[in-house]
């Protein structure tokens, strides 16, 4: 049990979007594709070959409305019932509030997790005030021009001066700062992490439904996150060894002595 607050931290399930990716990595002509993007980004040829895979692989519809991939929901449920025998158990309780980010794989995540824990759906059948959306909480924004494509290097492969301005920046460091057009750097993600902790009191115990990158933000802010060269590392480390699985849950733990979270569990994979 958990006297002081706790923010339980979940990345949702697979989306549809996730398992095209995997559809993707089987395309010999998406290797061709990628290969060209890394070698000849500015070619005619590239060009061609990108908007040949946008026909291929489309946005089957808006990010906000992307659907969990098929099973993903069962899995869910399955997650909520660990959480249940948990509780059960005096291992964990009962949350203050859900915050989700306005996404249909983000809600349904939530949904399927409730309904495998009949004592929290009961909470919150009695509290629906418990329940809100949270913009703050969403994933790195990347404008309305790249939610098109189905990932960003069928975008990049398609706007070449855009790439063009992200390369320039250097690999590392754009994946830090480089901005989409009309969207947001990873910066603005971390400053979205640090502007929902202000709001959140010592003692509320949170479970927040989120995705990737925001749960890397929410992270880098509670280890202190200044944007130096050291932070950049870290982000970069983060982000290639222990990045959420979809599913996954992170549990941290108010600290008193700091007035921050401190992480408890990294990336659980229940179910």
């Amino acid at each position: 049990m958990c006297p002081d607050g706790e923010v339980l931290v979940f990345r949702h399930l697979e989306s549809a979007q996730t398992a095209m990716r995997t559809q993707k990595n089987r395309d010999e002509l998406y290797a061709r594709f990628v290969a060209a993007l890394e070698t000849e980004p500015y070619a005619p040829s590239t060009l061609a070959l990108a908007q040949r895979m946008h026909e291929t692989y489309p946005m089957p519809t808006s990010d906000k409305d992307l659907p969990l991939a098929p099973g993903e929901y069962e899995r869910g449920v399955r997650i909520g019932q660990v959480l249940a025998k948990r509780h059960e158990l005096g291992q964990l309780v009962l949350p203050d509030r859900l915050v989700i980010s306005p996404t249909a794989r983000t809600s349904s995540t939530a949904k399927a997790i409730v309904e495998g824990f009949p004592r929290l759906a009961a909470k919150l059948h009695e509290h629906p005030e418990m329940i809100a959306e949270d913009p703050n909480v969403v994933e790195r924004l990347t404008g309305d021009s790249a939610e098109k494509y189905s990932d960003t290097k069928i975008f990049f492969g398609n706007h070449p001066e855009v790439y063009k301005e992200r390369r320039d920046m250097g690999e590392d460091r754009a994946k830090l700062r480089f901005c989409y057009p009309g969207g947001e750097s990873m910066l603005d993600v971390i400053e979205r992490a640090r502007a929902w902790e202000s709001g959140r009191a010592p003692t509320e115990k949170i479970w927040m439904f989120t995705h990737m990158l925001f749960s890397i933000a929410f992270r880098l802010y509670q280890e202190g996150f200044d944007g130096g060269d050291t932070a950049l590392q870290r982000y970069l480390y983060i982000l290639r060894n222990e990045s959420p699985p979809t599913g996954s849950l992170s549990t941290y733990i108010h600290s008193q002595e700091t007035g921050r979270l401190v992480l408890h569990k990294l990336n659980e994979v229940l179910a």
